[in-house]
């Protein structure tokens, strides 16, 4: 079995606009789904989208073969 390592992160510009609920580091199995996560903006500002396009601020996403999967989320001020 195989443990892939997904991480959620907020932008390194955005840091003071959001930030992420749930559990930032997880490691699922190949094939099974991360646990949920939700990009929380700040006061003054709203979630824009993840780095993959994606723009539901909340997710959780099904390990793939990559070793190492990184979503970064960006957010603007209103």
């Amino acid at each position: 079995t195989i443990n892939v390592f997904v991480y959620y992160k907020v932008s390194d510009s955005c840091e003071k606009m959001g930030s992420i609920k749930g559990t930032r580091r997880q490691t699922p199995y190949f094939g099974d789904y991360t646990t949920e996560v939700t990009a929380v903006a700040n006061a003054g500002y709203r979630f824009v989208t993840w780095d993959d396009g994606n723009t539901n601020a909340t997710r959780k996403d099904k390990a793939t073969d990559q070793a190492m999967t990184i979503y970064c989320a960006t957010f603007a001020a209103i």
